[in-house]
């Protein structure tokens, strides 16, 4: 059920609505007793206000890339139908995972006739956000297109960031 409900709001170009978002962020990070990485939310400030009050945010980093780079990760983005990690098809297909009898499928939301909506609203929903913590000392912006080093250089970052806490 919350599966159709997050598919119907997703297959237009929309986003999931922000309560089931919060919810389904609450129930993973409560799972876990070391924290969680996050991506792709906060999207909206809604959020971002429910992020900031019910947990302790440690670093907000900002993967940024240009339009075109965003489309071609989108249209080349495949998914493992056994396990369902996502992947691109850019790379070798036996990288992804182990799982013997997978076969690839898109993602539903995946559509280049759509992809100009997902991208208007994330930048609509989102600029607020990153306008409210990019002035603060745990915020970090790091260029994602062509930067073979960017898990390294987010890597980095926190640890660095981590001793000026």
């Amino acid at each position: 059920e919350l599966g159709h409900l997050v598919k119907d709001a997703l297959k237009d170009g929309g986003y999931c609505p922000d309560y089931l978002t919060n919810q389904i962020i609450s129930e993973e990070a409560n799972k876990s007793a070391f924290g969680i990485i996050l991506d792709g939310y906060p999207r909206t400030m809604t959020q971002f206000e429910y992020l900031t009050e019910h947990f302790d945010v440690k670093h907000y980093i900002h993967l940024d890339a240009p339009y075109d780079v965003l489309v071609e990760a989108a249209m080349n983005r495949i998914q493992c139908s056994v396990c369902n990690k996502i992947w691109s098809a850019v790379f070798r297909e036996e990288d992804c995972c182990s799982c013997q009898e997978r076969t690839w499928k898109k993602r539903f939301d995946d559509d280049k006739s759509i992809y100009p909506k997902r991208y208007e609203n994330y930048v609509e929903l989102t600029s607020p956000i990153i306008e409210s913590v990019k002035d603060l000392k745990n915020y970090k912006k790091i260029l994602n297109f062509n930067n073979p080093n960017v898990f390294t250089e987010i890597q980095d970052w926190v640890k660095l960031s981590n001793q000026n806490i």
